[in-house]
């Protein structure tokens, strides 16, 4: 149930005495945030390393950067957080301070900014912001402890997607319209959304965790959201920790409780959910293909490329070459992976880094 590329490490073990308490991308997957028990850190990806240390007078428990600019969202965490977990503190580096505030009745779950918007989820509600901190519209949700919500950072597309009332159902809303789809994506409670940049794609996992469904959201055309591709990271239920959208959204890559990272191949972007034979040659099908009309596990699609761990719970996303992947994990442990966009297979980890490691002991 983590937001879009984030991970709340304190709602993964709330009983533990934790040193790292929040990992997360940026909207571009050029950097990512630690939120740490004195502070937060950021490190560049695209070249590996910490681009700066920011020590504060507490534990932060979320980080959200916006893209590569001097303003972040902060939140406090911890046992004796900085900052009241009700309180969104909106951070200008520049300045090294706090420029403004949101406060709510209730802990924050998740941020999520895009350049003109902010987004808030507490546990039944997600508030919308402009940058001038004036609340937009709020809206109602099922249980969201985790705070999952997927928003689209494109100027072109202005998507949120985030849990409806109903469970297991997802809503889709336009930001500038303000028009809203809602889509019945699973029978059991949400535990993951992602969005694709531009907002005209939707992948969502539930909490069995083995099944993710991929829809067209069709913003602004009116049209309501279609299923494009159902693909299965496994038989086993698990919690998916992380999942993203490659930049040209022809691929999704998956992390999970189950210590693999699956790449699935959804075709290229311009074109309808493939026939049954393009996608053969793709993602990998049960060998009891042919009994498809018997079950749909037995049509499932499996995954196009995988990798071999980490052990730990890590989040993932594309790197901008388009055939690389890069995994930030929770043991302080950086990787860049390589597949083959064409043939897929088992990927190769081609650099291993350490983030935090004067933290991790």
């Amino acid at each position: 149930n983590q937001p879009n590329g984030q991970m709340n490490l304190e709602q993964l073990n709330p009983q533990a005495t934790q040193q790292v308490l929040y990992i997360g991308f940026n909207q571009d997957f050029g950097c990512f945030s630690v939120g740490t028990n004195t502070g937060f850190r950021i490190y560049n990806c695209d070249v590996f390393r910490e681009s700066f240390v920011r020590d504060l007078d507490g534990p932060i428990g979320i980080v959200e950067m916006l893209f590569h600019c001097n303003i972040l969202a902060l939140v406090g965490g911890g046992k004796s957080p900085c900052f009241p977990p009700s309180k969104v503190m909106i951070w200008d580096d520049n300045q090294l301070m706090t420029i403004g505030e949101i406060t709510h009745r209730s802990e924050v779950r998740a941020v999520k900014l895009r350049r003109d918007k902010i987004v808030v989820a507490l546990d039944q509600t997600i508030y919308l912001y402009n940058f001038d901190l004036q609340m937009i519209r709020k809206y109602d949700t099922a249980l969201n402890l985790k705070g999952t919500i997927g928003l689209s950072p494109s100027p072109s597309g202005v998507v949120m997607c985030c849990p409806a009332i109903q469970k297991g159902h997802v809503r889709v809303a336009d930001l500038v319209t303000g028009k809203e789809e809602f889509i019945a994506a699973h029978e059991s409670p949400l535990s993951y959304i992602a969005i694709n940049f531009d907002g005209t794609r939707l992948a969502t996992a539930s909490e069995k965790g083995t099944i993710i469904r991929v829809y067209d959201t069709k913003p602004g055309s009116g049209k309501e959201p279609q299923l494009m591709k159902e693909v299965r990271r496994g038989t086993h239920y698990t919690e998916i920790y992380s999942i993203a959208f490659s930049m040209d959204s022809r691929f999704i890559v998956v992390s999970s409780g189950k210590a693999t990272i699956h790449i699935f191949d959804l075709g290229a972007s311009e074109v309808p959910v493939p026939t049954e034979e393009e996608s053969a040659e793709k993602n990998r099908k049960s060998t009891f293909g042919f009994l498809s009309g018997v079950s749909n596990y037995f049509a499932s699609e499996w995954s196009f490329a995988w990798y071999k761990g980490p052990d730990v719970p890590s989040i993932c996303a594309f790197g901008p070459d388009n055939s690389s992947v890069l995994v930030v994990a929770s043991n302080g442990q950086f990787l860049r992976l390589a597949f083959n966009r064409e043939k897929g297979g088992e990927m190769e980890c081609k650099e291993s880094e350490t983030f935090c490691a004067g933290i991790y002991l």
